[in-house]
């Protein structure tokens, strides 16, 4: 498409809306990424607990 815009200008201001749209979109996928790894990094501290509460029960149970 760009190769057929005869309008340098023209051109330019498509190639600077182009790579503002690809600067968006990466801050939104670094933000989700971000996001998921909350979600996983909590997940994780639910298990962890958890296996901490069991562990504690059995051996409480066991003595």
């Amino acid at each position: 498409m760009l190769d057929q815009t005869g309008n340098p200008k023209a051109k330019a201001e498509i190639t600077k809306n182009i790579e503002k749209s690809y600067s968006k979109i990466a801050v939104k996928i670094e933000k989700e990424q971000a996001k998921q790894a909350d979600a996983i990094a909590k997940e994780n501290k639910k298990v962890d607990q958890n296996a901490d509460l069991t562990l504690a029960q059995t051996e409480k149970n066991n003595h």
